[in-house]
């Protein structure tokens, strides 16, 4: 674990910045990091899951905020102005599902609480290969993989044709760029309740993601038959286990309907 973040900060210093090092759960190294280095922009990339030490970061940005006199900024990784209602109204049938949507308007009510403008990103399929230190590849691709290799084929998992939002790994490097841009130039991108932002370039159907896996899998010998068909509940066992989550959940995590659009990140000057 200590290569891999000693790796990290190596990668940082590439790009002309100066990593810092600290328990990003300890409340106390937080804050000592973002007020001592007055740091008023943070990118919140991990946990999306969960609201933990979120708080901890807003609550140190709004001291940082108090001592600078700059505005401070939450962007949190995990559309119109009224999705923050949606979501705060949102019931789902499974817990991790519901568990999402509630960290994202703890994120805002919290931001909006100490006076900290939070951005929140919209989750999205990705293409290409990543260059950072963290997943290469899109997770969607890496579950369907996982699944088929258990179950022994691809599967669909819905009937529907559902179609999900895409991105190129660049689209969304560049978004998270943008915005920043804004910032630092004294703009006010949407934030809060008008704060979702999505980096696509358009939707792709599953069906055609799964065709494309299933015939390049077989090419591979991983599988043996590119045949995509519906699966019954046998496969949704062997798929579930697979990817260590319950039979009703394997279609959120490899299939789903998106209708979300990227009109938050065109307006800020962004373009896919």
């Amino acid at each position: 674990m200590s290569h891999n973040i000693y790796a990290q900060g190596d990668a940082c210093r590439c790009y002309g910045t100066e990593p810092l090092q600290f328990d990003a759960y300890n409340q106390t190294a937080i804050r000592k990091a973002i007020v001592e280095n007055q740091i008023t922009i943070v990118y919140f990339l991990i946990d999306c899951d969960k609201f933990e030490n979120q708080e901890f970061f807003i609550q140190a940005l709004a001291e940082s905020k108090r001592l600078t006199g700059l505005e401070s900024h939450f962007i949190f990784v995990h559309t119109d102005s009224g999705l923050y209602d949606i979501q705060k109204a949102q019931r789902s049938e499974h817990p991790w599902g519901q568990i999402s949507v509630q960290v994202n308007c703890r994120v805002i009510e919290t931001g909006e609480e100490y006076g900290v403008r939070t951005y929140i990103f919209s989750p999205c399929m990705v293409y290409g290969k990543g260059e950072g230190f963290g997943n290469q590849i899109s997770i969607q691709v890496v579950d369907i993989v996982r699944a088929a290799k258990a179950a022994g084929r691809v599967y669909k998992v819905v009937s529907e044709p559902n179609e999900w939002s895409v991105r190129h790994i660049t689209d969304n490097t560049n978004l998270y760029i943008q915005i920043l841009q804004s910032i630092v130039q004294g703009e006010s991108p949407g934030y809060g309740m008008n704060g979702y932002y999505l980096a696509s370039s358009g939707r792709v159907a599953w069906r055609d993601v799964y065709e494309a896996m299933a015939a390049a899998l077989a090419k591979r010998g991983v599988i043996d038959d590119a045949t995509v068909v519906q699966a019954d509940d046998a496969a949704l066992e062997k798929m579930a286990s697979a990817l260590g989550t319950y039979k009703s959940f394997v279609g959120a995590r490899s299939g789903g309907l998106s209708t979300y659009t990227a009109e938050y990140g065109k307006r800020t000057g962004w373009a896919p």
